[in-house]
């Protein structure tokens, strides 16, 4: 009679404790006490940098300039990890001088697994972005992350590519890995 009467309340008590513990943490489990599914961490890919006589091109002209930059893409891991089709590449422009982000621009993964990628900019989307006057030059980084779409997971070693933009009477034009 004793132990039923501690026991009784010993039950409740862990009743109350195992209700208070995280759903999420239920969901995983049968009333076997046998797990149903399995929780995979995975990294997300990084993409790989090129040298610097490839990772960046500059065409410089007076009717306009522009400038490419290019990494390899990522290669994934086999499944359950993110799958090529799920990845994209978040390009951030930051000028060197101060480390301020000046602009962002998003390349969708394109082709086969560690092919290589690209993106394009003219001298007139720069200018807008750094407000090119009469006489300057910005040095500036972009700062190539993959992103998983659809979440806000990020690759954690991001491919970086430095540049400068001269601009004298309104005419950019753009020097690689300076």
């Amino acid at each position: 009679m004793i132990r039923t009467r501690l026991v009784a309340p010993l039950v409740v008590v862990l009743a109350v404790v195992s209700l208070a513990l995280a759903p999420s943490a239920w969901a995983w489990w049968s009333d076997t006490g046998k797990a149903t599914s399995t929780v995979t961490a995975t990294t997300l890919q990084n993409p790989v940098a090129l040298g610097t006589s490839s990772n960046c091109t500059a065409n410089n002209s007076l009717l306009g300039s522009t400038i490419t930059f290019k990494w390899t893409g990522v290669t994934p891991l086999a499944s359950p990890a993110p799958q090529l089709a799920n990845y994209e590449y978040e390009l951030r422009f930051i000028n060197r001088s101060n480390g301020s982000l000046v602009g962002t621009a998003t390349v969708a993964h394109s082709g086969a697994a560690g092919t290589q990628q690209s993106y394009q900019n003219g001298a007139s989307t720069l200018a807008n972005l750094l407000g090119l006057n009469l006489l300057s030059q910005n040095n500036m980084t972009v700062q190539i992350h993959t992103h998983l779409k659809g979440t806000t997971w990020y690759g954690a070693s991001p491919v970086s590519i430095n540049w400068t933009v001269t601009t004298i009477a309104s005419i950019a034009t753009f020097t690689c890995n300076a």
